[in-house]
């Protein structure tokens, strides 16, 4: 017995031993993945101060209930608290942050004061209609068709009574007295956008919290719009509570709703429910502060009723009816969605002042994603948070910080895909489904060390002025390059696919270019100032810019197709398509011009790769000193006779031809290798050594 204890201890003496010396060494090999295990993943979601997730427990919010530890809307919003200590009315509260308050009233004295007439009617207009039916607006052309299809209505027209100075209009709808009909062509869209404006969606709980009066009761030089004089209320009242806006609360509800339904317009419809609150503040009758706050609060709501199942069926159903009766299509240009994101996100603070470090952390609030659930229905849920937490706000702004994250979130940004790749993101699209699954355009300035992998057969643009630095790679679908800086900083590799670029300006590759044989290369040119030659004279070129810089190797197979103003070829001259630092090796195995006829060779010579008409002969960059010591076509004579494989080859003039794939991989890209296999090395001696200490001591 005592003979059997020892031999245990020793092999427990021994193991432990060993599993020491490789924790130790594991660590000095591998220290990232020891970090890795201990981090907190920045996608799940942190509950409100209550300890509570919003989406889950929305349904206090009743005015029954107006505690922020009991209350979800109250909760969200609690921040306002540092701001404005309530009193018994709106009368007697306390400031509490002067600089935050005297910001956001001075904001209102001059949005009013320079209010003009036809801002005093849309102010009007926003203030008595249904706000359902003024999130129509945010269809763009197609909002016509909505309300025809919808029956929507209002009674609420540009002709304002004379009276509306001292008589309070109420919107009484359509013929039914409905904003739009259930039982009408789009009635589960107008369903969906009740839905989402239902039970415990009302601001009024928080209204009657915080008590906080109306931005005309502070200042004289607020002035609310003529029009709406029959609106103001006696100043006594509990509801005449300003913070949040109401109208802007409703205004998001109704907008994420129809975005939901039409995510092709989700831009637009999140653009016009910030221009509903923003003529809250023309109005008179909200000020910056309360704004910003009824922006959140309509977020929030509208996550958690999208969030029910019970809305499931009429989330669906609204859908497939948007998609049959609109057949809506995304046109928005990048320049449009530019001029959209810069006015929202100036709207989502109204540059009032910082209080707080601008650095922190983005947080994605539980049940956010569902917001773009339609709008990329080709990412998976956490990809649909990160969209959100890298198209998030600096963190600092008053009433923007919440513990989970609502107050930060910029939905026309997040509509423009990733805001940073930082990681490694791998998408798919299916070009026979329908809408975004199939084709969808990234509009952001997109950073970051992440690297884009494409699989499947849709089709992705990327149109911003992007910095991420990982790479893309191709497996499969079409790769769109609509800006100079749309693939980034990293290698392009196409392995099946096909990369293609849209863009007047060369698209900047800053690494290499690696096309496989089941690859396509899809490059667009621009007119140059062509001077058509002969073959048996001087070589003509355009003028036009290059399709591509590439400041690394480039390895060409597969195909290139070459269409725009190609017509210099026909005209007997040649094209520069790309600039490349670095050498360029192996052949396309064919070659399309769009509208020119022929074969056609590709010459590299001086670090440019032009594109020939065999019918033509090579350009004068070619013909210098350097190229006349290689073994090609003489300059001077046709090339109609040129082989096939001749027509697709690379001529790689005074510069060694080299395959980036051949060469020999060194530096850190193999340590991940290195460490794995000096792990496996360890454990192997460490198993052997346990084998000999069995028989003998430690």
């Amino acid at each position: 017995m005592m003979s059997s204890f020892r031999h245990d201890r020793h092999d427990y003496q021994c193991g432990g031993i060993a599993l020491t010396t490789v924790l130790v060494l594991a660590m000095f090999l591998i220290p990232n993945a020891v970090a890795q295990t201990a981090a907190t993943d920045p996608l799940d979601p942190v509950p409100a101060a209550n300890g509570s997730y919003f989406v889950e427990s929305y349904s206090t919010n009743t005015t029954a209930n107006l505690a922020a530890d009991t209350n979800a809307a109250v909760s969200l919003l609690a921040e306002f608290y540092e701001v404005w200590e309530p009193g018994e009315t709106p009368a007697d509260g306390t400031i509490l942050n002067e600089s935050f308050q005297q910001a956001t009233i001075a904001y209102s004295e001059n949005a009013t004061s320079e209010r003009t007439e036809e801002q005093a009617v849309q102010a009007y207009l926003t203030d008595r209609r249904n706000q359902s039916y003024s999130a129509i607006d945010g269809l763009g052309v197609d909002a016509p068709l909505f309300r025809q299809l919808a029956n929507a209505g209002t009674s609420i027209t540009e002709d304002i009574p004379a009276d509306s100075t001292t008589v309070k209009y109420s919107d009484t709808g359509n013929s039914n007295g409905a904003w739009a009909d259930t039982d009408s062509d789009l009635g589960a869209v107008v369903a969906l956008v009740n839905a989402v404006r239902g039970a415990n969606t009302s601001s009024n709980p928080a209204k009657l919290a915080f008590r906080y009066p109306r931005p005309f009761r502070w200042s004289t030089d607020v002035r609310v719009a003529d029009v709406l004089g029959g609106v103001e209320l006696a100043s006594d009242s509990l509801t005449d509570g300003g913070f949040p806006s109401g109208h802007t609360s409703a205004g998001y509800m109704a907008s994420l709703a129809l975005a939901y339904a039409v995510p092709e317009h989700y831009a637009e419809l999140v653009a016009n429910a910030s221009t509903i609150g923003d003529y809250r503040i023309i109005s008179g009758m909200h000020s910056a502060g309360d704004v910003i706050g009824g922006r959140t609060l309509g977020t929030a709501l509208a996550a958690a009723t999208l969030s029910n199942e019970e809305n499931a069926g009429v989330k669906e159903q609204a859908v497939a009816d948007a998609a049959t009766a609109l057949d809506a299509t995304d046109t928005m240009t990048q320049d449009e969605y530019e001029s959209l994101l810069a006015v929202y996100t100036e709207r989502m603070t109204y540059g009032l002042p910082l209080t707080d470090s601008t650095d922190e952390p983005a947080v994605v609030p539980m049940g956010a994603e569902v917001l773009l659930e339609t709008r990329f229905p080709y990412l998976s849920r956490d990809q649909r948070r990160e969209v959100l937490r890298t198209t998030a706000i600096e963190s600092g702004h008053v009433l923007l910080d919440d513990s989970e994250g609502w107050g930060r979130l910029n939905l026309l940004a997040a509509s423009g895909g990733y805001g940073s790749l930082d990681g490694a993101t791998v998408v798919s699209l299916d070009a026979s489904a329908p809408g975004y699954e199939a084709a969808d355009t990234w509009r952001n300035d997109i950073h970051g060390a992440g690297s884009l992998e494409l699989d499947g057969t849709g089709r992705l643009t990327l149109s911003g002025d992007n910095t991420f630095s990982g790479g893309v790679t191709v497996n499969g679908g079409t790769l769109v390059a609509d800006s100079m800086t749309a693939v980034g900083s990293g290698d392009i590799t196409v392995d099946d696919g096909v990369l293609s670029e849209t863009v007047d300006e060369p698209v900047e590759v800053t690494g290499t270019v690696a096309l496989s044989d089941a690859a396509e290369l899809n490059l667009s040119v621009v007119a140059g100032s062509a001077t058509p030659g002969s073959p048996a004279s001087t070589a003509t070129t355009s003028a036009q810019s290059p399709s591509l810089t590439v400041t690394g190797d480039m390895a060409i197979d597969g195909a290139l197709v070459v269409s725009g103003d190609t017509t210099v070829l026909a005209e007997g001259g040649s094209l520069l398509l790309a600039t490349v630092t670095g050498s360029v090796s192996g052949a396309f195995d064919s070659i399309t011009v769009e509208g020119v006829d022929g074969s056609f060779k590709m010459i590299f010579s001086n670090g440019q790769l032009w594109l020939v008409r065999v019918s033509t002969t090579i350009p004068p960059s070619a013909s210098s000193s350097a190229a006349t010591s290689v073994a090609v076509t003489d300059p001077s004579a046709p090339t109609d006779n040129a082989s096939p494989n001749e027509a697709t080859s690379v001529v790689s003039v005074g510069t060694p031809v080299s395959r980036p794939q051949d060469l020999a991989r060194t530096g850190t890209s193999v340590l991940p290798e290195l460490a794995a296999a000096a792990g496996l090395v360890l454990i192997g001696a460490v198993l052997t050594t346990r084998r000999r200490w069995r028989h003998r001591a430690c």
